[in-house]
């Protein structure tokens, strides 16, 4: 069964000897379901009662399963105790039987099922529209990835992100919808929220749109409960969580293609707009750094934005290249 090859990889990866790609294929197949995340709880739990065995762990189940039984005969006849296997070896042998017994009845059910995954990628100009099996939309921002099932079987709605993706989830309260990344999980029935956890920044944030959503650290420190308007913002470094509010939905400017400044600092709206249009903009005068600018742009384009901000502090607004930008001069 394709799962033996996974629990080899649960191995691999407990002793320390697997490799990046197939380090990346066992975090999707963990992602995929609830069951696969079972399987690898049992196997970390035998290795911690073999007490971290680190020899590779291939073991021959019929062999040894044969020398356990001949065992047991010797002793019966001889009442003595026969060791033929050492005790760690004996553990890898009985917990590999245990766990493909056990996990059978799923793998089979599973095996009925079109529940291939599949991967999303997008590079760093494109963002990506994607429809899931339930109907639910995911916006995908460039840089990221997504890796979901072909059809939600189960009893929940597991998808995995890295980087960062817009949700507009079909309202289903018998099968929650579950986002999870490297660093939290996000559980909701039906709404609209904004996820971003980039593997080169120190945060993760969920903004929530319309409607609730459970906000979790992947190591299940913290969680928050985030309402409309309310977002999350986890240190990656600490697991610390916080709540804010957030009625600024600039950071969701990637997907709408709107841009609002109400009394902004100039500074921060310079933030913004080299995030959004991911180009570079040098204030020559530090003076202005807080000075307010209020606007709205829906759909412009980033030298029409700066020409608007050139008029209204008076600036002059100098092209160096294709993504970069000077402003010279000017005053609040």
């Amino acid at each position: 069964m394709q799962e033996n090859h996974y629990i080899s990889l649960l191995q691999k990866d407990l002793v320390g000897e697997i490799s990046e790609t197939d380090k990346k294929a066992l975090d999707i197949w963990l992602a995929a379901s609830p069951e696969n995340k079972n399987i690898a709880k049992s196997v970390g739990k035998v290795w911690e009662l073999s007490g971290g065995f680190n020899g590779k762990p291939e073991v021959d189940l019929n062999t040894e399963y044969a020398r356990l039984e001949a065992s047991i005969k010797a002793e019966n006849k001889t009442s003595k105790v026969v060791r033929l296997i050492s005790r760690r070896r004996w553990i890898w042998a009985v917990a590999s039987i245990a766990i493909l017994l056990a996990s059978a009845f799923l793998i089979n059910q599973m095996e009925d099922e079109d529940s291939a995954i599949i991967t999303e990628k997008t590079g760093s100009k494109a963002t990506k529209e994607i429809q899931l099996d339930d109907g639910t939309i995911v916006w995908l921002n460039s840089n990221s990835e997504l890796h979901y099932p072909s059809t939600f079987s189960g009893k929940e709605r597991k998808i995995n992100l890295s980087g960062e993706a817009y949700f507009k989830v079909v309202h289903l309260p018998e099968k929650p919808f579950i986002v999870t990344s490297e660093n939290g999980i996000v559980e909701v029935l039906g709404t609209s929220f904004n996820v971003r956890d980039m593997p080169s920044e120190p945060t993760m944030t969920v903004h929530v749109i319309d409607g609730k959503v459970s906000f979790e650290s992947e190591a299940g420190k913290m969680s928050v409960i985030l309402e409309k308007n309310e977002a999350g913002i986890l240190t990656k470094s600490s697991s610390d969580l916080k709540e804010i509010i957030n009625d600024d939905f600039n950071d969701i400017a990637w997907h709408t293609k709107k841009l609002s400044f109400d009394n902004a600092p100039l500074n921060e709206v310079v933030d913004v707009i080299q995030t959004f249009y991911k180009i570079e903009v040098f204030v020559e005068n530090q003076l202005l750094q807080d000075c307010t600018f209020t606007a709205e742009f829906n759909n412009k384009s980033a030298d029409l934005v700066l020409e608007t901000i050139g008029i209204v502090f008076e600036m002059e607004v100098e092209t160096i290249s294709d993504r970069s930008f000077r402003l010279k001069g000017g005053s609040c």
